[in-house]
């Protein structure tokens, strides 16, 4: 899926704000195919929406868990305080959003 939005107008000065959220992933180093990756349960992932960033990372255990963290990027831009524990609503919904994307990023790898 492309993402269709233009940073023409960011880069000129032109755009104060992106309305539409933004992923990003990073494929863990384990080896094997990017053929054969799991997009969401292999790589860590980034969500930006508005002014919070949502992190998820595969915890690296035999446990097939993952960490997960959520920052306010505009009054935290060091993200110090994690606000998964007090924001757990946005946290689902970004993450619902976040795995969706990957997915989606995943089948247009594969075409």
């Amino acid at each position: 899926m492309l993402d269709g939005v233009s940073l023409v107008p960011l880069l000129e000065g032109k755009m104060e704000e992106r309305r539409k959220p933004i992923g990003f992933l990073l494929r863990s180093g384990r080896g094997g195919s990017l053929e054969d990756t799991d997009f969401v349960s292999a790589t860590q992932a980034v969500w930006i929406d508005g002014p919070l960033k949502l992190i998820v990372s595969p915890s690296g255990g035999d446990d097939h868990g993952v960490n997960v963290a959520l920052y306010d990027i505009f009054s935290d831009p060091a993200e110090k305080t994690n606000l998964t524990a007090q924001r757990p609503e946005e946290v689902q919904r970004m993450r619902k959003a976040l795995d969706a994307w990957r997915k989606s990023v995943r089948d247009d790898y594969l075409r």
